[in-house]
């Protein structure tokens, strides 16, 4: 599975990659995956080679609301 398949694997079924924005959850993230039971572990933070940077995404996209919902 590549870094564009996962994204939508988790956002489809869990909540979305994690965004690391302080020092805090930097050793949060760290714990985890130290802790992982798999090998690797994927983020949010994601590589453009057509604007030549590194971002981060948001931990999930927004959805529209359910048509019943307002």
């Amino acid at each position: 599975m590549n870094w564009e398949d996962t994204l939508y694997y988790c956002r489809d079924h869990y909540h979305g990659l994690v965004t690391i924005t302080n020092l805090d959850e930097q050793r949060w993230v760290q714990e985890k995956a130290k802790n992982s039971s798999t090998e690797f572990v994927w983020m949010g933070l994601h590589y453009t080679c057509a604007l030549d940077f590194w971002f981060w995404l948001p931990a999930a996209a927004p959805k529209a609301p359910e048509a019943n919902s307002l």
